[in-house]
């Protein structure tokens, strides 16, 4: 007789702490699962980038979610239904039946690339090839790297590889600081 193999399933939810996860929603409805979850009174956010369309001698400012189909909550355990029986709501993103939690850094990081959140600035102006830093200003704001070259008094060189892609960038001093040293207010 074959043995079947049990597999643990992971499951992020808990009874009392809260935890942020991914839902998938309908294109073009995230902003209203948002709303619709917020009166439920779950927290919910969609990381929002604003957008220019210029027609002629008309421009029209709106905004558009950094990553389409996909509406973030923090829930504990018993907000998991509530949350599936929400109009355009599909279902949560898992890694095969894995249901798992998105660390708060990710989730920081998120809403700082979208400006939602803003660090101090500090401005450091000695700074060596190969020094660790970090992105302190502008749309890379908390992503880290190492210093490859040095391309006059104002622009950096930098080579950054948080999200799981290497890519070098080329950034004025003013948005980096040493990873080693405090941030100023």
């Amino acid at each position: 007789m074959r043995e079947k193999k049990q597999l643990d399933i992971i499951n992020h939810l808990e009874k009392e702490k809260k935890r942020w996860f991914a839902v998938k929603a309908k294109y073009k409805a995230e902003k209203q699962v948002v709303l619709q979850l917020q009166k439920k009174n779950i927290d919910a956010y969609i990381p929002l980038v604003n957008r220019i369309k210029r027609n002629g001698k008309k421009v029209k400012s709106y905004e558009l979610p950094l990553i389409y189909n996909y509406v973030f909550v923090c829930i504990n355990k018993s907000e998991y239904l509530t949350v599936l029986e929400q109009q355009y709501v599909y279902e949560f993103v898992k890694q095969g039946k894995h249901l798992i939690s998105i660390p708060q850094l990710e989730m920081d990081l998120l809403k700082i690339i979208v400006g939602d959140e803003y660090k101090a600035t500090l401005i450091n102006t000695h700074f060596t090839i190969g020094d660790t830093v970090e992105v302190i200003g502008g749309n890379l704001t908390g992503l880290t790297g190492s210093l490859i070259a040095n391309n006059g008094k104002q622009n950096m060189l930098v080579e950054l590889d948080n999200i799981g892609y290497q890519f070098q960038i080329e950034i004025d001093t003013k948005l980096l600081m040493k990873k080693d040293s405090p941030v100023r207010a």
